[in-house]
């Protein structure tokens, strides 16, 4: 007999077997003790530039700051989050990445300036895969595509033909402590 598997429902098994082979991490905050409000799943190539120790140069400085920023998701903190690519203030963390029918958003760590991107996509209601990382100033207009179609080409050979997650709307995707500009 077969039975229904929704999106999440096989996003959830993968990310958990994905896991277990060593391919995906799942992201604690590094403060111990607080409450996790989101979840968050990285591949091995932002997990091995999020680890400390930092060193304090300046790329050190930014893969902190870079850890920070998703450790901030992961606990629940305040998100400014942009649903239109090219109308979203510049101080924006989460943004959908165009064309936005890939479903693939765009971590934002601006701080300190040009800041590093991150692409990936969610798996369900507060649960975000990030899957490449980039530098902001490697990333210029004509470069996007070139980081979406690696962002897309990480999570098909980590999830297959497994489609990423569709929501109808914001609160498919966040639950709450956002903001949509």
């Amino acid at each position: 007999m077969l039975t229904y598997m929704s999106i999440r429902d096989e996003l959830r098994d993968r990310i958990n077997a994905l896991i277990a082979e060593g391919r995906l991490f799942h992201l604690p905050a590094m403060s111990a003790g607080d409450e996790r409000k989101r979840a968050m799943f990285v591949s091995e190539e932002v997990n091995d530039d999020i680890q400390p120790p930092f060193s304090d140069h300046f790329d050190g400085i930014r893969h902190a700051e870079f850890r920070s920023t998703l450790d901030s998701f992961v606990l629940g903190h305040y998100l400014s989050v942009s649903e239109k690519p090219f109308q979203k203030p510049g101080t924006t963390m989460l943004a959908r990445v165009h064309p936005v029918h890939d479903k693939i958003w765009d971590i934002r760590c601006t701080a300190p300036h040009p800041g590093i991107r991150c692409l990936g996509a969610f798996a369900g209601l507060d649960t975000f895969v990030a899957l490449t990382w980039n530098y902001r100033e490697n990333i210029d207009a004509g470069d996007w595509s070139v980081e979406i179609e690696r962002c897309k080409a990480e999570w098909k050979k980590l999830f297959g033909e497994i489609k990423r997650f569709k929501g109808e709307n914001i609160n498919e995707y966040l639950s709450d402590n956002f903001r949509v500009f």
